[in-house]
């Protein structure tokens, strides 16, 4: 999925919308395997996008996997240019601690979390 997401970005920027990003959810299995960031750098190189054109998106649930694992390479990520984004926020543990040492851009709240407000 990442690299016909990077493909489709490359289609919007070939037609003149080169500042849409087109963002993939990825699994904390995804995220902490073994080849994950090298996997990315190949979807980049191999579609000819900018960093920039590709966010990232997590759930809550990276934290539960492996914090420290999973904030390395968000971080990792991130100093490659790519967005980052945590995604149905409020339906995990949904903890400001652990959102203030996540290197993401975006929060994505979850509608059942907004409506208990």
């Amino acid at each position: 999925m990442l690299r016909e997401a990077c493909q489709f970005a490359g289609k919007l920027a070939d037609g003149g919308w080169k500042n849409i990003r087109v963002a993939v959810n990825v699994s904390p299995h995804q995220l902490c395997a073994d080849r994950f960031i090298d996997n990315v750098r190949d979807a980049l190189h191999t579609t000819g996008i900018l960093p920039y054109q590709l966010e990232i998106e997590i759930t809550e649930s990276v934290l539960i996997v492996s914090l420290k694992e999973g904030i390395a390479k968000l971080e990792e990520l991130r100093s490659m240019g790519i967005s980052l984004a945590l995604d149905d926020f409020g339906t995990g543990y949904s903890s400001l601690t652990y959102l203030q040492q996540l290197p993401v851009q975006t929060l994505k709240i979850d509608k059942s979390f907004i409506d208990m407000i």
